[in-house]
Order: structure tokens, then C-alpha cells, then sequence
């Protein structure tokens, strides 16, 4: 399962607390957000592409011709990775 944003950012700023002795968030909240949201989204991308890799189909209408062409099921992609899984 994917962390939420509060977990992760609550995690950069304890590991950064623990290398500097003061916490990110407090003094340098722009960078703070900017490292919080690149995380985020690259935890995000990876597990995107491991669900379309998953779950994405091909149609494939050949009628037993060997040298058929299938098509990508284009919502298969578009719908194998809900926004709801974000948060």
C-alpha cells in the first residue's frame, strides 16, 4: 500500500531532523513541500505502472489469421489506476 502525503512528509521530516537537528518543515517550508510532492508522486508513478502492466488488455479479433494485429484496450489503462488511490 501506498503511504498517504501526511506519512510521507512526516517521514522526510523526522529523517532530515535526525541529520540536522531541526525539522524542515519548520524552517524551510517550500523546499519541505517541493521534496514531500516528488515523493509522493514518483511512490505514485511506480505503482501506476505496475497496475497497468497488471491489468492492461489487448483485443485481439483475428478469426485464426497467425500474422494478426490486436489493439490495446485503451480503458484498461485509463481505468486500472482509480484517483481515489491518492490521498
Amino acid at each position: 500500500m501506498i503511504p498517504t502525503a501526511e506519512s510521507i512528509a512526516e517521514n522526510i521530516d523526522n529523517e532530515f531532523f535526525k541529520e540536522n537537528s531541526y525539522y524542515l518543515g519548520n524552517t524551510m517550508p517550500i523546499e519541505f513541500a517541493k521534496r514531500t510532492a516528488i515523493e509522493f508522486a514518483k511512490l505514485h508513478c511506480i505503482e501506476q505502472a505496475r497496475v497497468i502492466a497488471e491489468k492492461a488488455e489487448i483485443n485481439c479479433n483475428c478469426d485464426g489469421d497467425e500474422w494478426c494485429r490486436g489493439e490495446i484496450d485503451k480503458n484498461s489503462i485509463l481505468n486500472a489506476y482509480s484517483l481515489d488511490l491518492i490521498k
